[in-house]
Formats: structure tokens, sequence, C-alpha cells
């Protein structure tokens, strides 16, 4: 996949959609439809290595942590920051 500048550390399919999520080193998220392979958006809120993903069931929240010692719930309706723990 290119996009990310920097290796992906982690890839999860989306419960529902034709869509997975990738992590890199560059604290990036990057959400794809994988069957085009075709980018469908960039989430950026970590400081630092995002290192672990997890849809819920419902798939319209993403878990995410990173070396920034943050936990962040993304909405993905708004593709923005929910809570940050």
């Amino acid at each position: 996949m290119e996009g990310h500048r920097s290796k992906i550390t982690k890839l999860v399919m989306h419960p529902k959609y034709n869509m997975v999520a990738s992590a890199s080193e560059d604290a990036s998220i990057r959400l794809w439809d994988y069957e085009t392979g075709e980018p469908e958006q960039t989430l950026k809120s970590h400081a630092g290595m995002v290192t672990f993903l997890a849809f819920n069931s419902n798939g319209n929240i993403l878990a995410s942590s990173a070396t920034d010692l943050a936990i962040k719930l993304w909405n993905l309706e708004t593709f923005t920051v929910a809570k940050t723990l």
C-alpha cells in the first residue's frame, strides 16, 4: 500500500465493509478500500508510532494506541477523535 511515509505496523479488516485500516510508524492511520486499493481517509492525532488498531463489532468506532501512550477512539462517521484515554 502506498501512502504511508514509514513502515506499516498494523492492519485490521472492517467487520462489515470492504475496508482495511493501516497503522504506521509515521503516526497516521489510513482507511483503504481493499478491493480497489485506493485510500479513503487519513486519520491523524497521535504524536508517535501507531502500534494497535481494532474496530468495534459495529464498525463505527476504531480504537488506536501509539507510542505517545494515548488510546484514541475514532468516530468513523465523522472521522474525528471521539475520546482520548
